[in-house]
């Protein structure tokens, strides 16, 4: 759960959800704030400026825990990040 009072750090890579170097940088960043995580479901290396623009994304929640929410994506890194971006701009909208 994202909490609109702390900041809230967004966090990809191109190396998926589960690479070790990701999860090493929330562990290493969780107590400056929130952090919201989309990575895509496998490696994409040389693919970060590339984007989906035919394929349906899917987003799977793989982690979630206080102050951590872990998704990813069967899109490219630039999907997981537009994704990212969105989502942290509703989270701060008024309700």
């Amino acid at each position: 759960m994202i909490d609109e009072k702390r900041p809230l750090i967004l966090i990809s890579n191109d190396d998926g959800w589960e690479a070790k170097g990701i999860n090493q940088l929330v562990d290493m960043v969780r107590n400056l704030g929130d952090v919201l995580v989309c990575a895509p479901d496998g490696a994409r290396s040389g693919m970060s400026c590339a984007f989906s623009a035919t394929t349906p994304l899917r987003l799977t929640l793989r982690r979630q825990e206080p102050g951590v929410e872990v998704w990813s994506c069967n899109g490219t890194p630039t999907d997981c990040v537009k994704w990212c971006w969105a989502v942290s701009i509703m989270a701060t909208m008024p309700r």
